[in-house]
């Protein structure tokens, strides 16, 4: 995938519009999931966790559930979760597509204060890494 900004504007479970070209000058982290995936359910704690950890320094984390998921069970896993960041359901996998064609989750996408994707994990991704370049990112803004 070539390194530039991505574009995208989410709509979120409660209606709300998240434009990543507003969201410039800090990073964030796309995540995209399922709910009939283990290793995604396991990944929401440390997402929740690093949302608190770093959300009063501008980080941002946008969850993304997959087009085909099913949408009563994505409502059901955030709010039970009682997930701090917003949700996104990518009903037309239009966003998926945005991140050039995410087929398999968990599949994370670390932002730069430019918009540009400066780190990608397929699977879960490793929390003291993910925090280090969290961590690397913010000292630049």
């Amino acid at each position: 995938m070539e390194n530039k900004p991505v574009d995208v504007t989410f709509t979120t479970l409660k209606g709300g519009k998240i434009d990543l070209k507003e969201l410039r000058g800090t990073p964030v982290l796309v995540a995209f999931w399922a709910s009939d995936c283990d290793t995604c359910m396991k990944e929401m704690a440390d997402l929740a966790s690093l949302h608190e950890h770093y959300s009063q320094t501008g980080f941002q984390v946008v969850g993304v559930a997959m087009d085909y998921d099913v949408p009563s069970r994505v409502v059901e896993v955030a709010e039970g979760k009682h997930l701090p960041f917003p949700v996104a359901y990518d009903l037309q996998g239009r966003y998926a597509q945005a991140f050039g064609g995410v087929r398999w989750v968990p599949d994370s996408f670390l932002l730069g204060p430019e918009g540009d994707i400066v780190h990608h994990w397929q699977g879960l991704p490793e929390l003291p890494v993910l925090r280090s370049k969290i961590e690397q990112l913010l000292k630049k803004v």
